[in-house]
């Protein structure tokens, strides 16, 4: 019996229509999950001043959020509950930032795993269930950065601060941190 071959556009097309039904299900659960505030965006888009999206999107989800952490997480502290809410409306693009700097430094291989450490350690200071970050290393660990840890996570604490200034268009502070922490190591990397 003759085996055929089975080319590499057919198993492009299964495994695009594979990836595209996962889509369209997962966006049809979004919809359905998220549809009024879905047509409360879609309002503002097609309405004549996009600078509305603030008022009538990003801020009602902010209080929101802030309202669930108060819930959550009682605070009376202004600037823990600013943290917080800038942390979690931003869990993507702060772990993406950590995982972009530590691949440069050392790499892809965990990359994720210490990024995703660093996430989950920001995340425990910020509620104040811890003072510091546990940076120690021994042979077996392979999920957390092997620099910015000799002021056990400090650095990725400012790290954090520096992007939620920048975020509110104060850039000076990451900057600052750049100047501090990483420019020095890399032009080390330049003169190699």
């Amino acid at each position: 019996m003759k085996k055929k071959k089975v080319s590499d556009k057919v198993i492009k097309n299964v495994i695009t229509g594979l990836f595209d039904s996962f889509e369209k299900e997962s966006r049809v659960k979004t919809l359905k999950q998220n549809k009024a505030l879905i047509n409360r965006i879609g309002k503002v888009i097609k309405g004549d001043n996009i600078t509305d999206i603030y008022y009538k999107v990003n801020h009602p989800l902010t209080e929101s959020f802030e309202l669930a952490i108060i819930k959550e997480i009682p605070t009376k502290d202004s600037t823990q509950l600013s943290k917080l809410a800038f942390f979690l409306q931003n869990i993507s693009h702060i772990q993406y930032t950590f995982e972009r700097f530590i691949v440069e430094r050392e790499g892809t291989c965990c990359s994720v795993d210490k990024s995703s450490f660093l996430i989950r350690s920001l995340y425990s200071y910020l509620k104040g269930d811890i003072k510091e970050f546990d940076m120690k290393i021994n042979k077996k660990c392979f999920w957390k950065p092997n620099f910015w840890n000799r002021r056990k996570g400090k650095e990725w604490i400012e790290l954090f601060d520096a992007l939620q200034r920048f975020h509110w268009g104060k850039d000076k502070p990451y900057f600052e941190f750049l100047k501090k922490y990483y420019l020095p190591w890399r032009a080390k990397q330049v003169k190699k």
